[in-house]
């Protein structure tokens, strides 16, 4: 009943949704209530949306609720398997404006870094990144040193995300823009 739905659906700020700590929802659902849905998005106003899925596959019904307004992302990145940049620039092309953006991986950052650097420059107005602990590559690095707005970097809880791997970055040296 969508007339019930929308009575908080415009309510709705912020979406966490963490595939390892719930039950697992079909990810056809989305498909759904994205298609019943009658108006361009199903949450309108939603600013801050954290989707952390299992494999590659169900992370992108991330889609479905990004918009113009979101402007934290919480996600993970996965290896290209031939539709992940695809996905990523759709990630970019529905939410431009993102500010603050969170990025987790259960791979090493060697194997996901043509992915990171493609999100990452989707996001011109960028001033916050939190990655894994061992993500900061001097490739990495060197890339976000040309991003105008960038003010803050900061590692995530090793508890919360993955480490990544302490061979990524055991040589360090990163050449940076002025700016």
């Amino acid at each position: 009943d969508w007339k019930r739905f929308d009575r908080y659906a415009f309510r709705v700020r912020s979406l966490n949704f963490d595939d390892k700590s719930r039950k697992l929802v079909d990810a056809s659902i989305w498909d759904e209530v994205i298609s019943a849905c009658p108006r361009e998005h199903l949450l309108p106003n939603l600013q801050s949306l954290t989707w952390y899925s299992a494999s590659p596959e169900r992370q992108v019904s991330v889609l479905h609720f990004l918009h113009s307004g979101i402007k934290r992302l919480s996600m993970n990145v996965f290896p290209d398997e031939g539709k992940t940049m695809a996905y990523l620039s759709q990630v970019h092309a529905r939410a431009p404006q993102v500010t603050h953006l969170e990025i987790g991986t259960d791979y090493s950052i060697t194997e996901v870094q043509e992915e990171v650097l493609t999100l990452l420059s989707g996001f011109p107005c960028l001033t916050q990144l939190t990655v894994p602990l061992y993500c900061l590559t001097s490739i990495l690095m060197s890339r976000l040193s040309t991003l105008r707005h960038l003010s803050n970097i900061s590692f995530s809880k090793p508890v919360e995300r993955r480490t990544g791997h302490p061979s990524d970055v055991a040589h360090w040296t990163p050449s940076l823009a002025e700016g």
